[in-house]
């Protein structure tokens, strides 16, 4: 099955952030730039998912 371009854009994509209390490399995933689904640290801050654009 071919996936359209319009697709490529709604699919999740693995990033990394750097977190703002200690530093590490957490890995989001994002659709167009938004954090799609709320990503924990080992530390315990949590970066929380993104509205989506409407």
């Amino acid at each position: 099955m071919a996936i359209s371009c319009e697709d490529k854009y709604k699919t999740p994509v693995p990033e990394d952030r750097t977190c703002p209390v200690c530093g590490k490399d957490i890995e989001v995933f994002v659709v167009k730039g938004r954090v799609v689904e709320d990503a924990e640290c080992e530390c315990g801050h949590v970066i929380k998912a993104e509205e989506p654009e409407v």
